[in-house]
């Protein structure tokens, strides 16, 4: 793998762990990541955080075929047990945040 595709996995890995950690204010905070990538450079990134007053987790996913953009709606899911009712939720990703 080129030197220059390796700067790119590192910059999507990085990019996912900031937004998620700065832009999807949910009360859940992260302790999980793994970034997944092929040899001709398609990747995937697994987040997971943790709601330690519910004790539940929510796991955040990207793909690369899938991330138009690192801060408009970059996630190809958001998955949680429960959905819970933690009170309001700031999520500058979406697209209804753009203003």
């Amino acid at each position: 793998m080129s030197s220059e595709k390796i700067e790119e996995l590192k910059l999507a890995s990085s990019i996912a762990a900031k937004v998620d950690n700065a832009l999807v204010q949910d009360g859940y905070g992260l302790y999980h990541h793994v970034l997944i990538f092929t040899g001709e450079g398609s990747w995937a990134v697994v987040q997971q955080g943790m709601n330690d007053g519910y004790r539940y987790a929510r796991r955040y996913h990207w793909l690369s075929d899938g991330v138009a953009s690192y801060v408009e709606e970059p996630h190809s899911a958001i998955c949680s047990q429960e959905r819970l009712d933690t009170g309001a939720v700031l999520d500058l990703t979406s697209s209804e945040s753009r203003e």
